[in-house]
């Protein structure tokens, strides 16, 4: 889905607004990246990305990403 600028940025102040008050990232991961994604017109993001994805390490352990974007 394509949306202007405009709708972007209109997006982007609806988006801090409802997030400028956030306390747990934690907790609220998903569903603050799910938010995001929506500036931009994703509706679904499973389709397009993974939440939790697992990425190794430098250190040899193993970590985790809240999202990745598989494009």
């Amino acid at each position: 889905m394509y949306l202007s600028w405009e709708s972007i940025q209109a997006n982007a102040i609806s988006f801090a607004k409802r997030w400028e008050d956030a306390t747990s990232e934690e907790a609220q991961a998903q569903s603050f990246t799910i938010d995001f994604l929506r500036v931009f017109g994703v509706d679904d993001p499973e389709k397009i990305g993974n939440f939790e994805y697992k990425v190794s390490l430098d250190d040899g352990h193993v970590g985790y990403i809240d999202y990745f974007w598989k494009n």
